[in-house]
């Protein structure tokens, strides 16, 4: 949480009128929102301790939590420090007692915090045994001990971290109460609401990252196995699709909800799963449940902010994992992709070596759209450069060097070498789907990581990567391609696509063309599809070798 909003720890006055320095738990409880709901349930019984006891017992000193203590532990759990000291953190986490070691019992404590948080938002049910997941995760880390020492947790619990993420919890949902409705795809009036449009650096607050992502986590549920059935073929291709949607509690005092809806979910579930991406792994990334796993590991797993590279004012997250990318869209881009999403969805079944950047879901909350994306570069190594080409040249440059560079600022051709008509090829097929439903104002994403001469650990995972099978060209060493000359590895992806040529792009370019000469109008970015989309491939052919 990131608790350094002014206001958490505002000053309070005692009955005697002395100046407190710090919060108690009920005050934190009741300024968290929704987070208070979380972490801070009800009780069913007093000796029960919650999961924001475990915190403040953590963060505390003596019952008390001040600014001080909280932005220490906060700073802590959010940094990229190294594993060992994250882990180090998730030992003394559960260790409630301070007693230097853990035991069954401090595994079965932390396992019911987290279970009666989890009940009070409606993901696990009541049922669930937590007494057993306690027990199990305890015996797999003691191999056969009493108790585990902090270097006994760091060398067992890596081993054990995808059922620690997980608490167990995947087959022992609560069943939701799910809200559908019937839209049509072509329909401008296909959203519930009228939606506002997102302004610049307008980033939800953390109650309400948490909120969405209690939503997404219950809405993916529905296709765990004993839920539903995970679809495996593909879904109808028609102009109607439906929409599910579930309410979530704003506050633990308040009967207020917020919904989340989920556009097409049948069509996104397909969509995942033709790149293997099953409703457990979605949820670890983007759900409230691999938040909290997370904590036993050290680790601060809500969605980060991230900078956008366009003119959009749209604002981008990225899931702890850095898998996904969580997008907030304008209506218009929501309703090019209602519109395409039939044919959108044919293609990615049809064309599984495609560049165009994948989406994994579409969601309405708090009055705006948000999409799940793939992240291009999520990836194993650093990257060193990034470009956005559009094969434009109108403003299309990047002055300072720094961040995102674009066309205007590439000096040196990719080198392709054996894979450049194949690449080509695929650009020219995913530019010509685009062409045919009308999209413009696409680029390339092109991520660059350096090989330095002796750097052995970049040759290392390249070697490894290559050892898949039933992988892209664009992404068989290590989720990239590399350099003919072996130098670089690229990282290659179609983002933004979601652009309509509508009458106001219309517009826009007679406008421009209007006002500009004639050798500059060829120049600008908005232009009709099919010139938009020979102009990028012509580009592309020119700076691949």
């Amino acid at each position: 949480l990131n608790m350094a909003v002014p206001g958490y720890f505002r000053p309070e006055w005692n009955e005697e009128g002395q100046k407190q320095v710090g919060v108690s738990i009920e005050q934190l409880q009741e300024r968290l929102g929704f987070g208070g709901l979380i972490f801070s349930p009800n009780k069913s019984r007093p000796s029960d301790k919650t999961f924001l006891e475990y915190l403040v017992r953590f963060a505390s000193h003596e019952g008390i939590l001040t600014s001080e203590h909280w932005h220490s532990m906060n700073q802590k759990l959010t940094n990229k420090a190294p594993q060992a000291t994250k882990l180090c953190l998730g030992f003394h986490l559960i260790d409630y007692s301070h007693k230097g070691y853990l035991e069954e019992q401090d595994f079965i404590g932390i396992a019911h915090a987290m279970h009666i948080s989890l009940v009070s938002i409606g993901i696990s049910s009541p049922t669930f045994d937590f007494l057993h997941f306690g027990k199990t995760l305890f015996s797999a880390l003691a191999n056969g001990k009493a108790f585990i020492t902090p270097e006994d947790y760091m060398k067992t619990i890596v081993k054990h971290t995808r059922f620690v993420k997980s608490l167990g919890f995947w087959q022992v949902y609560a069943v939701p109460t799910y809200t559908t409705e019937v839209v049509n795809c072509f329909s401008p009036n296909a959203v519930l609401l009228e939606l506002k449009e997102p302004q610049t650096n307008e980033y939800l607050k953390t109650d309400e990252i948490l909120q969405l992502m209690c939503g997404i986590e219950l809405l993916a549920a529905y296709y765990i196995p004993h839920n539903a059935p995970n679809r495996k073929d593909a879904p109808p291709i028609d102009n109607d699709y439906i929409t599910r949607a579930i309410e979530i509690p704003i506050l633990a005092t308040h009967p207020h909800t917020n919904t989340v809806v989920e556009y097409a979910p049948d069509v996104f579930q397909f969509l995942r799963s033709l790149v293997g991406i099953q409703p457990c792994d979605y949820i670890q990334s983007l759900g409230i449940t691999g938040f909290m796993g997370n904590f036993i590991l050290g680790n601060l797993a809500l969605y980060s902010t991230a900078q956008s590279a366009g003119k959009s004012g749209s604002s981008f997250y990225t899931t702890w994992d850095e898998r996904y990318l969580l997008k907030s869209i304008p209506q218009r881009e929501a309703n090019s992709l209602r519109r395409i999403l039939p044919k959108l969805c044919s293609y990615f079944h049809n064309t599984p070596n495609t560049l165009l950047n994948r989406i994994y879901g579409m969601y309405e909350f708090n009055e705006q759209h948000f999409v799940v994306l793939e992240n291009i570069l999520d990836v194993p190594l650093p990257i060193h450069r990034i470009y956005d080409l559009k094969g434009s040249t109108q403003g299309r440059t990047n002055p300072t060097g720094e961040g995102v560079l674009k066309d205007l600022d590439l000096r040196d051709p990719f080198q392709f070498g054996a894979n450049r008509e194949q690449i080509l090829q695929q650009l020219e097929d995913d530019t010509m789907f685009l062409e045919s439903v009308g999209l413009i104002d696409y680029s390339l994403m092109v991520g660059i990581h350096d090989i330095e001469g002796n750097h052995q650990e970049s040759r290392n995972v390249v070697m490894f990567a290559k050892s898949v099978k039933h992988v892209p060209a664009h992404k068989v060493d290590s989720g990239g391609m590399l350099a003919a000359n072996a130098s670089q590895i690229y990282f290659l992806g179609i983002i933004d696509y979601l652009t309509t040529y509508s009458l106001r792009k219309r517009s826009e370019t007679f406008a421009k063309r209007f006002f500009l000469s004639e050798s500059q109008q060829s120049d600008i970015s908005c232009v009709p599809p099919a010139e938009y989309g020979y102009r990028f491939r012509e580009f592309m052919n020119s700076f691949c070798v």
